[in-house]
């Protein structure tokens, strides 16, 4: 059986390792980013990191949540919502967003940031009453068993 809760902090290296697992392999992600990267771990690193400092910067103003079994994190959503203000470059440059600079390069980065924002705009201008799903991820060892579906519907 899986326990839903509210994330706090402590959860945020997790819920980042979580997210870097289940995206690194997007290609959009994988397009962006892995070019300036000799091995796969030091992307994974960055992916990681990456997420993170997205996590930070979105989790004071919106919902994250995480899913548990036996006391480990397997799950987690992070979730906007329509009536908060949107993170703004100073959030990301709190929770950490200048160490993404290296070694991808500033306008890696902002472009990265302006396109999740133009998908979020998106969504905002079509459904603004609508909550939007930034992050949904599940671990690799329980993909497959509805656990997303699951956590999205209770």
């Amino acid at each position: 059986m899986i326990d839903y809760r509210e994330a706090n902090a402590k959860d945020f290296n997790r819920i980042a390792k979580l997210s870097a697992q289940s995206f690194e392999n997007y290609p959009y992600f994988d397009c962006t980013f892995r070019h300036a990267f000799k091995d796969d771990d030091s992307y994974s690193a960055y992916m990681e990191k990456l997420h993170r400092v997205n996590i930070k910067a979105n989790a004071a103003q919106n919902k994250c949540f995480v899913g548990t079994k036996d006391g480990k994190i397997v799950s987690a959503a992070l979730l906007q919502d329509p009536t908060t203000k949107k993170a703004t470059v100073e959030d990301y440059v709190k929770a950490g967003g200048l160490s993404l600079v290296f070694p991808v390069g500033f306008s890696k980065i902002l472009n990265f940031f302006h396109f999740s924002e133009d998908a979020r705009a998106d969504c905002d201008q079509k459904h603004p009453s609508a909550w939007y799903l930034e992050v949904l991820a599940v671990d690799d060892s329980m993909k497959g068993r509805g656990l997303g579906s699951s956590m999205l519907q209770d």
